[in-house]
């Protein structure tokens, strides 16, 4: 378990990697490197959504398993929370800092590092659940998350990046399995998408590296601040989670997926949100830098005691 965990690691560092050297060298300007985000995140991501959730699930199956997608929004609430409580205490006030502090402590890396490690342990049947529980990361990554980044108040103009692409994606493709409209679309459209999604994450990281290449990393990694968020992403947000799991009669297996998606460093595709919609992307770059790496430590911590 522990290799498969630093080989996912070793995997997302080497794309951050080959993004940063991009940009230093000028290989590819950064101008050009970063306007990937904008395809990424409105044609690529809604694609990987689409076929995703269009091959994965029946009705019957979103029925069965109502319980998974509740449990990513309580996961990602249990972070929310703590996230508003750190900015109390760090004494956080410049409004864009306060919201992406509370939103680093939301919003994990719930898809691309849990898969390896769900497949793993429970095969394709866990996946399947995986993506179930994922419907809820989902349906706060691009509400409420979408929301903090944009400012965060209650406006006509703040309700308006709630209808994004993604989720409008989201949204229709949840409609068609439980409708049981799967044989309307037509399998050469979603394996087009599938095709597209797929190369969303390579590019994320190459986005991510190019942010990354604009750091000076000597500056801030380990002051007292990024200390605190590290502790609190990757220790207390998991702690509490595991706790209210407790309360909770539900089945191993459900309880085992929220487990590993809670204990996951902050998403890796934070920066290149920050800069499409706003935020400190300083601040989102260096906390995906040092949650991801200090991870390699804390997951198989956390697994290895929790896991049943």
């Amino acid at each position: 378990m522990l290799y498969n965990i630093l080989s996912r690691i070793v995997i997302i560092f080497s794309l951050i990697g080959v993004g940063f050297i991009l940009d230093k060298r000028r290989v590819v300007s950064r101008e050009a490197l970063q306007s990937l985000s904008t395809v990424v995140i409105n044609v690529m991501m809604p694609a990987l959504i689409f076929s995703s959730i269009v091959t994965q699930f029946s009705r019957d199956a979103i029925l069965a398993g109502y319980a998974l997608p509740l449990l990513g929004i309580l996961t990602f609430g249990a972070g929310a929370c703590i996230g508003w409580i750190l900015v109390k205490v760090l004494k956080v006030r410049e409004k864009q800092s306060k919201n992406t502090v509370i939103y680093l402590l939301t919003i994990n890396n719930y898809g691309y590092l849990t898969l390896p490690i769900v497949f793993m342990l429970f095969g394709e049947s866990g996946v399947a659940l995986l993506f179930l529980h994922n419907l809820g990361c989902h349906l706060v990554f691009w509400t409420f998350g979408v929301w903090l980044l944009a400012g965060g108040d209650f406006s006509l103009k703040s309700i308006k990046p709630l209808f994004n692409v993604p989720f409008v994606s989201l949204v229709i493709s949840l409609c068609i399995p439980f409708l049981g409209l799967e044989s309307l679309v037509p399998k050469l459209f979603v394996e087009i998408c599938d095709t597209l999604g797929r190369g969303a994450i390579p590019l994320i990281m190459l986005v991510i590296g190019s942010t990354l290449a604009e750091i000076e990393f000597k500056q801030g990694l380990f002051e007292k601040n990024m200390v605190w968020l590290t502790v609190c992403r990757l220790a207390a947000v998991p702690l509490i989670v595991i706790l209210l799991l407790k309360m909770f009669h539900l089945p191993d297996i459900y309880r085992n997926i929220a487990v590993i998606v809670a204990v996951m460093p902050v998403a890796s595709s934070t920066p290149l949100f920050t800069k499409q919609y706003g935020g400190d992307t300083p601040l989102a770059a260096k906390s995906v830098f040092v949650t991801t790496l200090a991870s390699a430590v804390t997951i198989p911590f956390f697994l290895m005691l929790f896991l049943k």
